[in-house]
């Protein structure tokens, strides 16, 4: 009889996410290794009803709070798209390993990744929605 492997929760990405994702991977010239990532991971997704994102999801432009490695530290980075990216600052690419990982995950969750020939680790604690964007009528308010 054949063991089959445990499979990872299902991701939940919000419309606004997926407009950008499918935009981002349909871009020319922008070969980049963390787009078959991305990719996997929109196969993996559901759509969350527009509007009805439920507390504690990773969505872009959300900060996240993990508690990662045997010393349990923890961190907070921001989920941005790759122009926005300034790993020196907290904000993750998208496309890079964890970026990709914690993707449409959940507080309580663990994100899993591979990077520099070495599976890592991360429970998330929190998140903090992005606030909505402003339209133009509102930034000047």
């Amino acid at each position: 009889m054949q063991t089959l492997a445990p499979r990872a929760p299902a991701r939940t990405l919000t419309p606004h996410d997926l407009a950008h994702l499918t935009r981002l991977l349909a871009e020319e010239g922008t070969a980049h290794a963390g787009k078959e990532d991305i990719r996997r991971a929109l196969d993996e997704s559901r759509l969350a009803p527009a509007g009805a994102v439920a507390p504690g999801l990773v969505t872009l432009d959300a900060q996240v709070f993990l508690v990662a490695g045997p010393q349990e530290q923890f961190c907070r980075i921001t989920l941005v798209l790759p122009p926005d990216a300034d790993p020196a600052r907290g904000r993750v690419s998208v496309l890079s390993p964890l970026g990709s990982a914690l993707l449409g995950r959940s507080t309580g969750e663990t994100a899993t990744w591979r990077s520099f020939g070495r599976v890592h680790a991360a429970r998330i604690v929190a998140v903090l929605a992005p606030l909505p964007a402003k339209g133009p009528d509102e930034a000047t308010r």
